[in-house]
């Protein structure tokens, strides 16, 4: 499965974490790639800002460009990448959650979440595609940052003034990314991860099953 991730697997040292941070999406069909590049530049985009943030070391964010077959299991490469990473920015619109590789990768940090205690730097920082309207209550209720209006799903987006109020928001969203990273809970090998469900695609939001 190709992946598109940042190769520089620096060891783990004293934190245990691996990744500062996992982008989860969901992922298009190959030959079908609409979002994904426009997707590519913004993570290309937090990676550098977020690095300045923290100090000039590399940022190291997990992102797989890879697609996921329905009949296949979770790869350990993702489920692994899930565990060692000390956040989440999950990429949200309606088609986030009809994807069940994307509910587990959610469901995952969710549930790391409510084993921190109450008041904790968030660990789920959602970007916004479309129709947050849409969005089931146990996303509504984190705080998101809502790009809507600045996705492009032509190259030329990135000659427009749209993309560098773009670029922007990226940076203020970086710093938010820093703090979660540097404030990050201690790294337990046990935290819980939502398998994918087998079967058909979920039609809703199945966290009140968790």
């Amino acid at each position: 499965m190709a992946a598109e991730t940042n190769r520089s697997m620096a060891s783990r040292g004293e934190s245990g974490y691996v990744w500062d941070a996992f982008i989860s999406y969901r992922r298009e069909p190959p030959g079908q790639d609409l979002i994904t590049p426009w997707l590519r530049e913004v993570v290309h985009r937090v990676r550098y800002w977020l690095s300045e943030e923290l100090g000039g070391r590399p940022a190291r964010v997990f992102f797989d460009a890879g697609s996921l077959d329905v009949g296949v299991n979770w790869p350990d490469q993702l489920r692994q990448a899930l565990l060692t990473s000390s956040c989440l920015v999950p990429v949200l619109s309606p088609q986030y959650f009809q994807s069940r590789w994307c509910l587990a990768e959610f469901g995952s940090f969710l549930e790391r979440s409510r084993t921190v205690p109450p008041y904790h730097t968030p660990i789920i920082l959602p970007l916004v595609l479309h129709g947050a309207k849409w969005f089931p209550p146990e996303a509504q209720r984190i705080q998101q940052l809502d790009l809507s209006r600045h996705v492009g799903t032509v190259a030329a987006f990135w000659q427009t003034a749209r993309a560098d109020e773009l670029d922007q928001l990226l940076q203020m969203f970086a710093s938010q990314l820093a703090r979660a990273v540097l404030e990050a809970p201690p790294f337990r090998p046990d935290w819980p991860l939502v398998e994918p469900e087998p079967g058909d695609l979920p039609r809703r939001f199945p966290m009140g099953q968790l």
